[in-house]
């Protein structure tokens, strides 16, 4: 085997672990990422009976995320506050790179970021040391879930 399979199969294995280690947007729970402390986590029932898990986190930074879990294990929505940079990318995982584009888009004055998409809506804004920002991918909601549970 050559240098170059070799550095190919260690870089698969590195993409592989990161993706499980580091869960996002649409994907698994953050629940066992060494990096964060886990806060609290809270079941919920809507009114019409739907439940979802909410999990608090805080990273070293002293980000506070909240993720909203599905009964499949998923993502749906997540959110979060900060003093600085929020670590969008861990965040939205596979969602960042439509976050990026959004964000070369000429804004209006001081207005904070909307992305809204059929699939994903992400929202942020702030001033200094206080930030903040949700997204949610709208078709995975459940049923019951208003928007406004995320702010």
């Amino acid at each position: 085997m050559g240098n170059k399979q070799k550095t190919l199969i260690c870089f698969f294995f590195l993409v592989l672990q990161t993706s499980l280690t580091y869960a996002q947007l649409g994907g698994a729970s953050l629940l066992g990422n060494d990096r964060l402390t886990r806060l609290n986590n809270q079941s919920i029932t809507s009114n019409n009976g739907q439940s979802y898990l909410i999990n608090s986190y805080q990273t070293p930074e002293k980000t506070i995320i909240r993720e909203y879990i599905n009964t499949s294990n998923r993502v749906f929505a997540v959110a979060w506050n900060s003093s600085g940079p929020a670590p969008l990318q861990l965040i939205l995982g596979n969602y960042f790179d439509r976050y990026v584009a959004a964000t070369s888009m000429p804004l209006t004055g001081r207005a904070p970021l909307r992305l809204q998409d059929a699939d994903l809506v992400i929202q942020t804004g702030g001033q200094m040391r206080s930030y903040f920002g949700y997204a949610y991918l709208p078709l995975q909601l459940p049923t019951g879930f208003t928007v406004e549970a995320l702010q």
